[in-house]
C-alpha cells in the first residue's frame, strides 16, 4: 500500500498513479498535503485523474476551484474517449459520478465499460452510477447481469445491498 507508493514517488517523482493513490489516502487525515501533491503533479501529466480528485478535496474549501477543476477534468476525459473509447471508460464514469456530478452521464460511460469489460470493478461502478441517477430499471438489469458473471465470493457492497429481487 503507502510504503509502496511512497517509495515510488520517491525513486520518479512524476509517477502520476503513485501520486494520485497517495493523495487519495493522504486526504482524510492532510488534505492540504494530499492537494499540493496532486497540484504538483499535475503541470507533467495529461492524465485528468489529479485535477478530478483535486477537485474533490477543493469542494468545501474552494468551491470555485473545484468547480472550474470539475469542468476541465470533464472536457479532458472527453477528448481521451474520443480518441481512445474503451481505455478511459471506468475512470471517466467515477470521475462523472462523484466530482463530475453527473450520475446519468457516469452511468452511460459505466454501460458502456460493462459491455466491454464485464468485470466485477466494472459492474459495480455501473450498479453505484444506476443508483445515483435513480435508474431503478439499469439497476436491476446491472445486478442480475452482475449475479451471472460475478463469483458469489466477489460481490461487492454495492452488489450484496442491492433491492432488486432475485
Amino acid at each position: 500500500g503507502e510504503a509502496l507508493y511512497r517509495e515510488a514517488v520517491a525513486r520518479f517523482p512524476a509517477y502520476t498513479v503513485a501520486n494520485v493513490h497517495l493523495a487519495e489516502l493522504e486526504r482524510a487525515h492532510d488534505p492540504v498535503s494530499a492537494a499540493a501533491r496532486l497540484r504538483a503533479v499535475m503541470p507533467l501529466t495529461a492524465d485528468p485523474e489529479p485535477a478530478g480528485l483535486l477537485s474533490k478535496i477543493l469542494a468545501t474549501s474552494d468551491p470555485e476551484e473545484a468547480h472550474a477543476l470539475a469542468s476541465r477534468t470533464s472536457a479532458s476525459y472527453e477528448e481521451l474517449l474520443l480518441r481512445h473509447p474503451f481505455a478511459f471508460l471506468d475512470h471517466a464514469a467515477e470521475f462523472h459520478l462523484r466530482p463530475g456530478g453527473d450520475p446519468a452521464r457516469a452511468l452511460a460511460l459505466a454501460r458502456r465499460n460493462v459491455e466491454n469489460r464485464p468485470s466485477a470493478r466494472a459492474l459495480d461502478i455501473a450498479l453505484e452510477a444506476a443508483r445515483a441517477a435513480g435508474d431503478r430499471e439499469a439497476e436491476c438489469a446491472l445486478t442480475d447481469r452482475a449475479r451471472s458473471v460475478v463469483p458469489t465470493a466477489s460481490l461487492s457492497a454495492s452488489l450484496a445491498t442491492t433491492t432488486c429481487p432475485r
